[in-house]
């Protein structure tokens, strides 16, 4: 007989707890390990981001709205 374990979700709080006891380049392997899994491994520039949000010269809020508008140039310019 086999048995399964449940387990408790984990709240933001416990979720933001675990990720501040990382090193940046801990969560940047982590990531880049997952996106390499689906086929889209971290560029440069997305480390380069990564590294600027944990240092706190950007925020995830402005980088989304920094590539929202970059994607919708190039689609923009895509339909000239």
């Amino acid at each position: 007989m086999t048995t399964m374990t449940i387990r408790k979700r984990r709240t933001f709080a416990e979720l933001d707890a675990l990720a501040a006891a990382k090193s940046v380049e801990e969560i940047i392997v982590e990531i880049n390990a997952g996106h390499r899994m689906a086929g889209m491994p971290l560029t440069d520039d997305d480390i380069a981001v990564i590294r600027r949000i944990d240092a706190g010269e950007t925020t995830t809020e402005v980088e989304l709205r920094r590539l929202l508008h970059e994607l919708t140039d190039q689609a923009g310019d895509a339909t000239n």
